[in-house]
């Protein structure tokens, strides 16, 4: 089993595939990555890179709106408390738990922990989590059917991801 995959790498990958408009280049980028993370962590990499936090059948839902997010992002020069970097599990396993957040306070449960993972992540990490949050991802990726990743450590049926063209 490899180790967790840091969350910017995963955002530096989002910069490289939406700076580029030719699909072979952006095929090759994603390809290269999906190689390089752990077979449990390419579902969570092709559902980030498609601009979603949980795959389509999935019921659940993070419900935040711009208003939220931003508040949950004034406070995000302050220096970090962790040295801890920020993996693509860490963000999941957040975004679980703002979706199962509801009740009277759930706003605030979500405030909380959007400020917690923001606080942790650089600002190019902000910067994707957010516009992955919104629906708002745009770098040419969207989500495929069901279908073998090939290249992918030799194994396993994943979700993939498809590019769009140019």
């Amino acid at each position: 089993m490899k180790k967790d995959t840091p969350f910017l790498e995963l955002a530096q990958l989002c910069r490289r595939v939406e700076a580029t408009t030719k699909r072979n280049e952006k095929i090759a980028l994603i390809s290269s990555f999906l190689r390089s993370v752990g077979s449990e962590e390419v579902p969570l990499v092709t559902l980030f890179l498609a601009g979603k936090p949980f795959p389509e059948s999935d019921p659940r839902v993070l419900e935040i709106s711009y208003a939220t997010l931003s508040d949950a992002s004034r406070n995000l020069g302050q220096k970090r408390l962790t040295e801890h970097s920020l993996t693509i599990r860490d963000v999941y396993q957040t975004l679980e738990r703002i979706a199962r957040s509801s009740g009277s306070k759930s706003r605030d449960k979500k405030l909380s922990l959007l400020q917690t993972v923001l606080t942790q992540a650089s600002p190019v990490e902000a910067e994707f989590l957010t516009r992955m949050m919104l629906g708002e991802m745009r770098i040419g990726v969207v989500e495929g059917q069901p279908g073998h990743v090939q290249g992918c450590n030799g194994i396993g049926t994943y979700q993939s991801a498809l590019v769009h063209p140019g």
